[in-house]
């Protein structure tokens, strides 16, 4: 196994751990948000190790649009705006 499957799979196993610690815990402050957003993580780990180990790329995601990607997109005027 690649070292970096390896440590995705590691990554994705302590989220999940850490979720169902969230889970158990004897207060509710926070329980919900805490549970859905490491399960995510560990999901999203587990997907990409799953990837890497097949062979696939993994490519971070870009926040601002290329201007490529922005070619033929019309402003109207000062006031007008477009969500991208």
């Amino acid at each position: 196994m690649k070292k970096e499957v390896r440590q995705l799979r590691e990554k994705a196993n302590n989220a999940l751990v850490l979720s169902i610690e969230h889970f158990n815990r004897p207060w509710d402050r926070g329980r919900t948000e805490a549970v859905l957003i490491l399960l995510d993580h560990s999901f999203e780990m587990l997907l990409k190790s799953a990837i890497r180990q097949r062979g696939g790329k993994i490519s971070k995601r870009r926040l601002r649009p290329t201007r490529d990607q922005l070619d033929g997109v019309k402003f109207h005027g000062r006031r007008s705006s477009m969500r991208l």
